[in-house]
């Protein structure tokens, strides 16, 4: 098995995990703070 494999398989598994297990949560706020380097929107890039 390839690294890259391993990483799409890990994926997979998160996605699964994610959608099964973390529904109907009492969530009245939800922190992102990690979205914003993880969709590359640096400001410089924000208008």
């Amino acid at each position: 098995m390839q690294p890259a494999d391993l990483v799409v398989e890990l994926g997979t598994a998160c996605t699964r995990f994610m959608s099964e297990a973390m529904v109907n949560l009492p969530c009245k706020r939800i922190q992102c703070d990690e979205i914003w380097p993880f969709v590359h929107a640096k400001e410089k890039n924000v208008t």
